[in-house]
């Protein structure tokens, strides 16, 4: 049997939506505590770093944490009892059909992850964009393959996911500087908003991603 392409795929973000307020210079700027916090110690971080000098070998940006949802049928929408693994798809640009066929559909890399549904890609580009797809495959000889999943991608940086990498994403990171694991601000998936966050966020700014 033909799996279908019921795979919903994303890529383990949480996206903080702020509200943008601009002031103008007479009026006074109240920062919560804990916004205020967050600012100063992201400040004394790069002045420690300026003043003394220090060298440190950076994290990479280029890693995406892909969670996906397991298919239940065939394409006949018989039930699926055969399912052998998956594979992830990956590159620079996005796809040219919903298939993987002889070209991979457009895509430059694939991994065949086995039978998991969280994968974490460390090779991606530091830089610009990366497009995701998943297909699952059963366990017969021919390695029956489904078409695509949806398409995600990774912009590092795009710390709001609004396609782009701005000044706005470079607020986020900030107002969330020292927070830990799971933060949308954690561009290295280090489990910490860090000086690494802010480098990768500097390397990428001004990316759009189409």
């Amino acid at each position: 049997m033909i799996i279908s392409g019921e795979i919903a795929l994303w890529i383990t973000f949480k996206v903080a939506i702020k509200l943008i307020v601009w002031y103008n210079g007479s009026e006074e700027i109240h920062m919560k505590k804990k916004q205020r916090k967050s600012f100063y110690l992201f400040i004394l971080t790069l002045s420690v770093m300026f003043l003394l000098g220090i060298k440190v070998q950076e994290a990479s940006a280029g890693k995406a944490k892909l969670t996906w949802t397991a298919p239940t049928t065939n394409s006949d929408n018989s039930a699926l009892s055969d399912l052998e693994g998956y594979k992830v798809y990956y590159g620079t640009t996005a796809r040219t059909s919903a298939v993987p066929g002889s070209d991979n559909g457009g895509y430059t890399s694939v991994v065949d992850v086995g039978n998991i549904l969280t994968y974490t890609l460390e090779s991606m580009a530091d830089t610009g964009t990366t497009y995701f797809s998943v297909t699952a495959y059963d366990n017969s000889s021919s390695k029956n393959e489904s078409v695509f999943s949806d398409q995600v991608k990774k912009t590092p940086g795009d710390v709001d996911k609004d396609n782009d990498v701005d000044i706005f994403d470079y607020n986020l990171l900030k107002d969330n500087f020292g927070n830990g694991e799971n933060d949308p601000a954690d561009i290295d998936l280090s489990n910490s908003v860090d000086i690494f966050d802010y480098n990768a966020l500097k390397d990428n700014f001004g990316a759009v991603a189409s």
